[in-house]
């Protein structure tokens, strides 16, 4: 049994009392006595130390797989399985038990009688099995029941309740436990089996008792029935002695079950020790007593021993309830004596020791389980055991009451409070049993020194009872102090029930009952602490808690219950006892402690301690009023006078009390008190003296017009008169004093409290005089604008918690001036604060406002709303107030969400109904209208939807048809907020009704679109976009439109767009809709091919799109036309449909019938193009006819130029439209053919006086019949050819002056007959030479108007070029003129700005212009060709751009060679080398855009730019590159534009980890003419090139960046990468750039060598001085260049040391800092040391040969010393030391 825990008291003390406290009985388990020395005394030695050894631990029972033979007799399997049970691990144990359940036993429980094929065992087979391993399981079944392992436990009672599932199984283990096994292992099988059913988990405790209750019942009979277990008397002394185990000493019962097992100790080798070695041979005891607790911890898991204790304590203890509910008759002999077991019920307190029993371990302790149980234990005693609980009253007392107060757990006080008041109130002597126990003796005693103690001698220690001066005296003699339960009790009580008031207020009264009068006391002192008590815990605040007032109910209501019971109690024990005058003195006392009570109750309501409703807390007092007056009418005097007085003094000044409180306190004495009574008629002298008061109180502030407080006597009136109204009206002078107080100060009375006025009007039942008074308090309000504003505030807040009577209305629009300005002002957002004021008014207007006035201030609020919608609606760059709108919505809000039926203001709403629709549905997707307008957006969809909710159907139709009709105007309307796009999502989710025709009921029909195009301009944007659609007009037969430009929406469309991509979007997703409205064809052709010009054109202004219209809208325009085209015109056509068509066009109305939808559009379509002519409907017709003649015959082809030459002459730019469509879509047909030579006949007839005007318009046509290039089909025959060019050239060589359309279309037929004239040989080619020539002299790429002469002339060129590479002659006239036409091009390219407005014609000359000059003789490009050109990279084509980059970098070279040769002959060193500044002003505005130059952000011509920087960097010297990289840092753009640029592209931004991988890629070529603009992969490889090249050229520069990053992340990620995918590259660079030849051969010399070590990435350089050797080595790192080079010194030789680290420096100056490569620097050093060893003299400042930043020798001599210097080193100590002499001999240096 292990130790109790040590108390202060001596072991003498200890044991002595403990004998006291035991009594005559015997513990169960005694302690063993130890003999004591009776000699011993202060005289005697000290008794010596002895070691004592621990008792013998329990033998380890063998285990009957091997002390049976078992391991022989079972299968194989099975017996790994079994051996596994008496493993420490428990995770072994585990699989094992989980093993016998899942393939064992549940093998059983699955197979039936079929043939298993575990170990090929049939059922029977399996259960002999089974049999035969029965007593191993049962020998391991109590340690596995009572495992600390909650798995284990839960897993050993699901595997034995399957077991005695088995039937032979369970009969078997009956038979084991009643007749095989030993009482010891049947007492261990069925108690840990027995402790399981309770254990204190609650799975494991089901489990275990479904087998408990399966197999074992209480019973008699000593046999057991076949298959289940009596528990006879032996068996159950059996069960309870193993439960007095597990309840007294748990560590020993678990130790016995779990024996430690005997460590193995090898015996020593055989042979002579001597010495240590005989010593460590006895020892390995020591050892083995050290591993024993380790070897346990396994199988303990996380429990510990504490809690393994209070476990199988808990076992115990529900197996004790469970014997004593189920004994019928008289309980087993040891269960009765385990029950008068003191120790026991120490499982009650929570501390140690336990103040009942001193000397003994408490169960409780920290175990908050055992202590529920243990409480459990005796409610089940006290239900079904009384004589048990009689018998053992004495021991129950004490730990009863000693315990209960004490305990701090929650859990456990819920548990007790039940056993606790059924033993009290069922042994009420239980406190006098407990007073005359004699341990508070003990507790006395142990309070003592120790040092006192030991003082005593050993006979003083053991002296008998008898002789003890503390032994227990008469009970009569003990003071009331004594009790130490009934001081616990009052401390209980000072700590508010322990925490628990709820559950523990309730039940004080009934503790209070059993308590008896010698412990509680007289009144004084007694009482009074039990009540000073009470309030301690209101003092401490110990009712500080969530439910407050539940808490202060429970506490003021057991507090008078107790007042009230001990006064009652006295008093009747009084009258029995007839003591005469003692009655009288005592009657003083109680009435005193009442007043006292009463008057503290009373003030801590009134400071709000003691937290309570004051209905609540005047019920309680009201009870308590009637209990005293039941009693005594001296003690309901006694309890009255002071709240009497106290209410008195409230009302007569700021009292304590609140006015609401005592009110309520008052109401509930009314509630309570019954009329009649003499305590109601108390009440109601209380209640109308307290009226006089006030009203006399209020009339004296209202004459001296002092300001009402919160405390003041009108809101006391206000609260009496509505409480106490029928008491106050009921007595005649009160209710005429309270008449004239209102009627003669309304004004006042309304400044000070309208709350009293309200609840005066609303109690007082007198309907004439109240109308009146409510007439003249609108009245008063109405003259009086501020003060009727405040009154009118007042009085809405205060009626939104009463309802005045109906009669109170108003007889006219007094207050309709003030309210109309109230809703004006709050409206506006200039009175916000009073809101509230106007949603109440309109609310409840009824009291204040006529019907009319309702109605007009309701339309104002609306018509607010709608005037700033509409405002909004209209202007989509308008902004709003969010406030100025959420006002009137809140308004509206409240109005329909409080109004019973919107039949009122129904007529008021419904016109402005579109406006909040639109508000809820568009707006929120039309982009801001002010500052966080989401609350708004909310608000106005719920008045929406709540109105649409409560609306008949026939109202729904009327909303939906405004609606629609609002809908359709912003369809229409350019300058509405919401688009197009959104109108429609919100049309299709149905918000317009189910009755919708969406074409009808929103568009145009087709005759207003029609009207619409009409109106429109038919010309193209741009007259330059000939030079990509030959049907576009000149420009000087361009008609110029008058329409006026149109205003267009936000997304920069016409009214006329915007309906027709809103009709658009509708019909491209309705296959259906977009056949049967196959005319809208028509519009969006026209749209089409608008949007076309404008994407081609974008600065082009247009009566359809604005300029800044989105491109990539306009896309899904064109991408949208064309699939609706596809669908409508895609499908075949018969043989008589074309013929058909142009028949019908011929003669209109003849055979129509017979066309189906698309002739009869077609035709319509031709006739509209013949009647205006125009470009745009021509354009039309040539788009549909690209659908219509694909796949037609010639035949078919014949009818069309049937039609075409029809119309000629009266539509000529129709007739071109069919032509083109022909001749480009249809096969060749011989009209054409014919037509084509009839045309170029034609004209040689027409004079040079009609060239402007027909020859014009007969080239046009012309032009149109010109065939494709690579075609078959001959254009004209060659003398026919030669004969128009010879009518041209009359034209020319004429007086007549030839526009520049007339040549321009000529260039473009000479385009097509060069072929046919290139081996003919005569004047023409001079003249088509000089016509180029003049052209290419006027025409420009900034001037737009040029361009498709220029586009033209340069596509001649081209063709020209080509066929001269051919043919022989044309070659020769080519070669004869080529250099002047090239000089032209070059300067045409070179004077263009670069700023022009970008455009697809702009673009195409271009890309012809740079074809030509790309491969421009090297006589054509000097150096300045680059800054001339470098602004072709701005262009948006990204064809144009590799063609300008192809051109560039031949230009840089030239550049580059330009440089060189001028840093060679520089010998002042005054010549600077910087980069072209018309370059840096490229990558400036490529990356950053301009909006002058209208130049977008274009990152491939930004990294263009960077590639032409490095191209410079090719081949240029150190010098040259030097002047350029200090250009790059001066400027910063390295840090602010190149490296952003690029770690964007290649995402290290992302960090390391989602950094672009390069790993595949070759970084250091790149090929430009390769690059796809449109992959993103070509863009980071790009960039990725672009970093190596960086990396190669300027290294210094990113090394110093990265240097100085700050940016860890972004670091690490630059670091990661260059060191993988850039450094081994750019390494293996550095190192055949030193191989190369022309490198070597600069650095080879007499006496010279350099080595290349490429596995260590080292050159080394040597230099031979007679035979020795000196060398340098130049080491790169890892992640070169981000860290420099490494100079080593390897040998210095002939050098002295300052002058030899001053070269080792300028190597790596010019390599780290200067950007120089390996080459440069060891050229350097060569140089260095060939002028040291030439006889050349260092500078004597920086001791180099060779100036580092200068790279020249030292020139400055001083007159004096002699001595040389470098003018850089020389004027930088000028600077630092400020003088002008030598640094050697400090002359003047002049």
């Amino acid at each position: 049994m292990p130790k109790a825990a040590k108390s202060s008291a001596s072991s003498a003390t200890r044991k002595k009392h403990a004998r006291k406290a035991a009594g005559p009985s015997e513990l169960p388990l005694p302690k063993e006595k130890k003999p004591k020395d009776k000699a011993k005394g202060k005289g005697k030695e000290p008794r010596q130390k002895i070691y004592i050894p621990p008792s013998k631990p329990a033998p380890v029972q063998p285990d009957p797989l091997d002390a049976l033979g078992l391991a022989k007799q079972l299968p194989a399997e099975l017996v790994v399985v079994l051996r596994k049970l008496a493993k420490k691990d428990t995770i072994t144990k585990g699989k094992a038990l989980e093993d016998l359940k899942n393939h064992w036993v549940g093998t059983y429980q699955q197979s039936g009688r079929e043939e298993e094929e575990r170990g090929g065992m049939t059922q029977d087979t399996f259960v002999l099995a089974f049999l035969l391993a029965l007593p191993v399981w049962l020998h391991h079944l109590p340690s596995l029941f009572l495992s600390s392992s909650h798995r284990i436990r839960l897993l050993t009672a699901g595997l034995h309740f399957s077991i005695l599932l088995i039937p032979q199984l369970r009969e078997q283990i009956v038979y084991q436990i009643a007749e095989v096994m030993p009482s010891s292992q049947a007492e261990s099988v069925l108690g840990s089996w027995f402790l399981a059913t309770h254990d204190v988990d609650r799975q494991v405790s089901h489990q275990s008792k479904k087998s408990w209750d399966l197999l074992v019942s209480i019973g008699s009979a000593p046999e057991s029935t076949s298959g289940h277990l009596i528990l006879e008397q032996s068996r159950r002394d059996l069960l309870i002695s193993f439960l007095q185990r597990a309840l007294l000493d748990p560590s020993s019962l678990y130790t016995n079950l779990n024996p430690v097992q005997p460590a193995f100790i090898p015996s020593p080798l055989p042979g002579p020790r001597k010495g240590p070695a005989r010593q460590a041979a006895t020892q390995p005891s020591k050892h083995a007593d050290q591993e024993a607790p380790v070897r346990s911890k396994p199988d303990e898991e996380d429990e510990s021993e504490e809690d393994r204790r209070g476990r199988l304590r808990c076992g115990a203890l529900g197996g004790m309830k469970w014997f004593i509910e189920q004994s019928k008759d008289q309980l087993p002999t040891k269960l009765s004596d385990l029950l008068s077991t003191p120790e026991l019920w120490t499982g009650l307190y929570h501390g140690t020791p336990a103040s009942f029993c001193p000397d003994r371990e408490c169960l409780g302790h920290g175990q908050v389980a055992v202590r529920k149980s243990t409480w459990a234990v005796l409610y089940s005693l006290l239900r079904t055991r009384n004589e048990e609980v009689e018998h053992n009253l004495s021991i129950l007392s004490s730990a009863i009451l000693r315990s209960a107060w004490v305990e701090p757990d929650q859990t456990v006080r819920a548990g007790m409070w039940e056993p606790l008041l059924t033993f009290l109130t069922g042994n009420r002597q239980a406190w006098e049993i407990d007073m005359a126990a004699p341990i508070p003796h003990s507790i006395h005693l142990e309070m003592d020194s120790e040092d006192d103690e030991n003082s005593h001698s050993e006979n003083e220690s053991t002296t008998s009872h008898d002789g003890d001066p503390h032994h227990q005296p008469a009970l009569e003699k003990i003071p009331l102090s004594t009790s130490e339960s009934y001081r616990e009790f009052l401390q209980f009580l000072q700590l508010g029930c322990s925490g628990s008031p709820i559950q523990g207020y309730p039940t004080i009264l009934v503790i209070l009952s059993t308590i008896p009068y010698t412990i509680l006391g007289q009144p004084e002192p007694g009482w009074v602490a039990f009540f000073d008590s009470f309030w301690a815990s209101l003092d401490g605040r110990a009712l500080s808690a969530l439910e407050r007032g539940t808490t202060a109910a429970a506490f003021l209501g057991s507090l008078l219950e107790c007042l009230v019971f001990l006064v009652k109690r006295s008093v009747t024990s009084s009258k029995d006892a007839q003591l005469g005058d003692g009655v009288e003195e005592q009657s003083a006392e109680i009435r005193k402690i009442i007043h006292q009570q009463i008057v503290r109750t009373w003030e801590e309501l009134a400071s709000r301690r003691l937290r309570l409703d004051g209905g609540v807390a005047g019920n309680v007092v009201a009870k308590t009023l009637l209990s005293l007056d039941a009693i005594n009418e001296e003690l309901f005097s006694a309890a009255w006078d002071p709240i009497a007085s106290l209410v008195k003094d409230t009302f007569t000044s700021a009292g304590a009390l609140g006015s609401h409180l005592l009110v309520a306190v008052l109401g509930a004495f009314n509630d309570q008190l019954k009329e009649g009574t003499t305590a109601h008629r108390h009440l109601r002298q209380l209640i109308s003296d307290a009226s006089s008061t006030v009203i006399d109180r209020e009339a004296v502030l209202i004459k001296n017009s002092e300001q009402s407080s919160s405390d003041s006597p009108a809101l006391r009136l206000n609260d009496l008169i509505d409480k106490f109204s029928a008491i106050l009206f009921s007595e005649p002078a009160i209710s005429k004093r309270i008449d004239d107080l209102m009627e003669g100060n309304i004004r006042s009375i309304i400044s000070r409290s309208p709350t009293i006025l309200l609840t005066y009007l609303l109690r007082r039942q007198d309907t004439e005089r109240c109308a009146a008074i409510w007439r003249s308090v609108l009245r008063a309000m109405a003259i009086d604008s501020t003060f009727g504003r405040k009154a009118l505030a007042q009085f809405l807040k205060e009626m939104e918690e009463m309802d005045l009577p109906d009669y109170l209305r108003p007889n006219d629009d007094d207050l309709n001036a003030l309210a109309s300005s109230l809703v004006t002002d709050v409206v506006t957002g200039g009175e916000e604060a009073q809101l509230p004021t106007v949603k109440r008014l309109l609310r409840n207007p009824v009291h204040f406002l006529s019907a009319r006035s309702t109605a007009s201030l309701i339309h104002s609020v609306i018509f607010a709303f709608s005037e700033r919608t509409r405002r909004l609606l209209h202007n989509a760059s308008a902004t709003e107030s969010t406030k100025l709108l959420w006002i009137p919505l809140e308004i509206i809000d409240n109005l329909t969400a409080h109004s019973a039926s919107l039949d009122d203001i129904m007529e008021v709403i419904r016109p402005f109904l579109p406006d909040i629709f639109i508000f809820v549905y568009l707006f929120p997707m039309s982009g801001s209208i002010g500052d966080s307008p989401e609350d708004a957006f909310l608000l106005a969809r719920h008045i929406w939807e709540g109105i649409v909710k409560r609306c008949s159907g026939e109202e729904l139709d009327g909303i939906h048809s405004a609606l629609k009709g609002v809908v359709r105007d912003l369809l229409m309307d350019v300058d509405s907020r919401p688009s197009t796009m959104a109108l429609l999502q919100r049309v299709s989710e149905g918000h317009l009704g189910s009755d919708f025709d969406l074409l009808a009921d929103l568009f145009p029909s087709k005759d207003e679109l029609d009207d619409m195009l009409d109106y429109s301009s038919s010309d193209p944007v741009d007259p330059s976009l000939a030079v990509i659609q030959p049907l576009v007009p000149p420009q000087s037969s361009s008609s110029v439109h008058g329409a006026p430009v149109p205003a267009f929406d936000a997304s920069g469309y016409s009214t006329y767009a915007r309906i027709l991509n809103a009709l658009l979007y509708v019909l491209s997703n309705d296959r259906h809709l977009v056949r049967t409205n196959i005319w809208a064809l028509r519009h969006f052709l026209v749209l089409s091919s608008v949007a076309h010009e404008h994407l081609h054109v974008p600065n082009a202004e247009s009566s359809f799109f604005k300029r800044d219209a989105s491109h990539s809208a306009l896309q899904d325009v064109i991408t949208r036309v064309q699939k609706v085209t596809t669908l409508l015109l895609a499908k075949s056509y018969d043989n008589m449909w074309h013929s058909s068509v142009v028949h019908c066009v011929s003669k209109v109305n003849d055979k129509a019938a017979t066309l189906d939808s698309v002739g009869l559009f077609l035709v319509d379509l031709i006739l509209k193009a013949k009647q205006s002519d125009s470009y745009r409907e021509s354009f039309v017709l040539y788009s549909v006819l690209q659908h219509v003649l694909s796949g037609t015959t010639k035949a078919d082809a014949d009818q069309w130029m049937i039609l075409a030459r029809s119309l000629e002459k009266h539509a000529p730019q129709t007739s071109m439209a069919i032509t083109l469509a022909v001749t480009e879509y249809a096969p060749e047909p011989p009209r054409l053919d014919r037509y084509r030579n009839e045309l170029a006949a034609e004209i040689l007839g027409i004079p040079p006086s009609k060239a402007n005007s027909t020859g014009l318009l007969l080239l046009r046509k012309l032009a149109a019949t010109a065939p494709d290039p690579d075609s078959d089909v001959v254009y004209l025959p060659q003398l026919r050819a030669v004969n128009f060019v010879k009518a041209y050239q009359q034209w020319v060589t004429s007086d007549e002056d030839i526009d520049e359309a007339v040549e321009s279309e000529m260039t473009v037929i000479l385009t097509h007959l060069a072929p046919i004239l290139q081996n003919v040989a005569g004047s023409h080619w001079d003249l088509i030479f000089d016509m180029v020539e003049n052209n290419l002299e006027n025409c420009s790429f900034n001037d737009g108007t040029t361009l498709v002469m220029l586009a033209r002339t340069l596509k001649l060129l081209l063709s020209i070029r080509e066929l001269a590479e051919t043919n022989k002659a044309l070659r020769t006239a080519w070669q004869e003129r080529e250099m002047p036409i090239l000089i032209l091009i070059r300067d045409l390219v070179a004077q263009s700005s670069g700023s022009a407005d970008p455009s697809v014609p702009r673009s195409s000359c271009w890309g012809s212009a740079l074809s030509i000059v790309q491969n421009l003789p090297t006589t054509l490009i000097d150096h300045d060709t680059l800054p001339k050109m470098c602004h072709l990279l701005l262009d948006p084509s990204a064809d144009v751009q590799k063609m300008a980059y192809s051109m560039l970098q031949q230009a840089a070279k030239r550049r580059t060679e330009h440089l060189v040769v001028e840093a060679g002959v520089d010998t002042s060193g005054e010549a600077t080398f910087h980069l072209p500044t018309e370059l840096l002003n490229v990558l400036s505005r490529a990356l950053e855009g301009n909006d002058e130059s209208q130049v977008e952000y274009n990152p491939f011509g930004y990294m263009l730019g960077w590639m032409i920087i490095f191209d410079l960097f090719n081949d240029a010297s150190l010098k040259v590159k030097m002047g350029y990289a200090s250009q790059i840092r001066d400027l910063g753009i390295i840090a602010t534009n190149f490296l952003p640029t690029i770690f964007a592209s290649l995402d290290l931004y992302s960090g390391r980890s989602r950094a672009f991988q390069l790993d595949i890629w070759a970084i250091d070529e790149y090929y430009i003419q390769l690059h796809e603009p449109d992959s993103p992969l070509s863009l980071k490889l790009l960039a990725a090139h672009l970093f190596y090249r960086a990396l190669l050229n300027i290294p210094s520069l990113i090394a110093s960046w990265w240097n100085d990053c700050k940016d860890r992340t972004l670091s690490t990620a630059i670091s990661s990468v260059t060191t993988r995918s850039f450094s081994p590259v750019l390494i293996a660079a550095e190192l055949a750039h030193v191989k190369d030849p022309e490198a070597a051969a600069e650095l080879s010399g007499e006496n010279w060598s350099v080595k290349v070590a490429n596995a260590t990435s080292e050159v080394t350089m040597a230099f031979q001085v007679d035979d020795e050797h000196m060398e340098i080595g130049i080491k790169l790192p890892a992640d070169y260049p981000l860290h420099g080079v490494e100079v080593r010194d390897i040998r210095r030789i002939g050098v002295d040391e300052k002058r030899w680290r001053g070269w080792l420096l300028a190597v790596q100056q010019v390599v780290s800092s200067q950007n120089g490569r390996i080459v440069d620097g060891l050229s350097i050093f060569k140089k260095n040391v060939t002028s040291h060893f030439e006889d050349q003299t260092e500078c004597a400042i920086c001791y180099s040969i060779i100036s580092v930043t200068e790279l020249s020798l030292p020139k400055k001599r001083c007159k004096t010393c002699k001595n040389r210097f470098h003018a850089s080193c020389l004027y930088k100590w000028f600077n630092t030391s400020h003088t002008s002499t030598c640094p050697l001999c400090r002359s003047d240096f002049i």
